[in-house]
């Protein structure tokens, strides 16, 4: 495929994915049960990775196949009082080293120059792909961070079908602005009924909101297919 990097391919029982280390360790292509469930760009093919960061969303996105990569050590958008921050952080585009792989595991590490080390490790079943995660901070000096998982998921998997979004009942949404700051007050999951948070469908508006309090924290979608 054109304009891959050098990419990292497990494979377990029939299940396939493939990690591409010089862009921010992204898992962009998985397959399983035959289903492709995440999005991939119309410009994935065109993607050329840069060693330079990200200043701002339009060339975030420009550098974006899909799938799913971290954010850190920082997300959204920059600090402007920041210049070592990037759109999303710095790492989720960033080349990552390989230290250590089987036929379905990959270790990779990322190290910011400041101390700040982090390690994900990608592991596929056959029903699964999962990612085991730390981040340390090796200086003398406390950070601030922010750590997100940019998973999205793609029309392989949701099609034109309505999908049903679960969360424990215990849980609460806080609404949020587009940049993901605070937007309205706590409501109980699943929210006003109007909203449908719990149903997602082709005619599902954009928005974001966090979900607060997930006990146990998991959330499932479930599509028709």
């Amino acid at each position: 495929m054109a304009g891959w990097s050098h990419a990292v391919d497990l494979a377990h029982a029939g299940s396939l994915v493939r990690v591409l280390p010089d862009e921010g360790g992204v898992a962009v292509d998985l397959v399983i049960g035959g289903t492709r469930p995440l999005a991939r760009t119309p410009w994935a093919d065109e993607v050329v990775p840069a060693d330079v960061r990200a200043p701002d969303e339009p060339a975030w996105v420009a550098r974006w196949r899909g799938g799913w990569q971290p954010c850190l050590p920082s997300t959204g958008h920059p600090d402007s009082g920041d210049p070592g921050q990037s759109f999303h952080g710095a790492a989720s585009q960033a080349r990552w080293t390989p230290v250590d792989r089987s036929a379905d595991q990959v270790l990779l590490e990322w190290a910011d120059g400041s101390g700040l080390v982090a390690r994900r490790r990608w592991v596929l079943a056959e029903h699964s792909l999962g990612v085991r995660g730390e981040l340390v901070n090796r200086s003398s000096s406390p950070r601030a961070v922010a750590v997100a998982e940019h998973l999205v998921l793609g029309d392989d998997l949701l099609g034109g079908d309505e999908v049903a979004v679960d969360a424990p009942a215990t849980a609460t949404l806080a609404p949020l602005d587009y940049d993901g700051r605070p937007d309205g007050a706590h409501v109980g999951w699943p929210g006003h009924p109007e909203h449908r948070w719990d149903r997602v469908g082709p005619g599902t508006p954009a928005r974001v909101a966090a979900l607060v309090d997930v006990r146990p924290r998991q959330v499932t979608v479930r599509a028709p297919r």
